[in-house]
């Protein structure tokens, strides 16, 4: 089974989707962010199938979870304003946290992504009570990819792969 994973044979067009999706992607950021998506990526991809969830929606959420974060507040404010997202945000909140509800937005609409991505993209900040699989796999992916530097990350790094709800 892990020799089918790691080579895909049962994945036709996952790869190819994935670079697909990347090259359309990678415009929409800066170099940082860029670097940080691809270690999410890989982190989701590396849970997704440590807990069983559909490896493509995980990645593809990845890849598209900060889609909107190098954009100016004005910029975001245009996209709330376009897609009737309500600033929920206190002013030293907004430039960190608006980009998930905007990015879930141009995944939608722009990519055409299912429900449940871009639920997980719009999660991917500060969560909620009633998490999905794939939300919590987006969650911590962008807490804990590899480029991620702070106190306690390789705690949760652990723990992600021994209880999920745990990390």
């Amino acid at each position: 089974m892990r020799y089918i994973d790691k080579n895909g044979l049962y994945n036709a067009g996952f790869r190819e989707k994935q670079d697909e999706l990347e090259r359309k992607v990678r415009p929409m950021l800066t170099e940082k962010r860029y670097i940080h998506t691809l270690g999410c990526r890989k982190m989701a991809d590396m849970l997704a199938q440590r807990w069983g969830c559909d490896r493509e929606k995980a990645c593809t959420a990845a890849m598209l979870h900060d889609i909107t974060k190098k954009l100016t507040d004005e910029e975001q404010l245009q996209l709330c304003k376009r897609y009737g997202i309500i600033n929920k945000y206190a002013p030293h909140e907004f430039s960190q946290l608006i980009h998930a509800d905007t990015a879930a937005a141009l995944a939608e609409d722009v990519f055409h992504m299912p429900p449940d991505i871009v639920r997980a993209i719009k999660l991917h900040t500060l969560g909620s009570e009633d998490m999905t699989l794939l939300d919590k796999i987006i969650y911590l992916s962008d807490a804990i990819e590899e480029n991620r530097a702070y106190p306690g990350v390789e705690d949760i790094r652990k723990a992600a792969f021994e209880d999920l709800d745990n990390a």
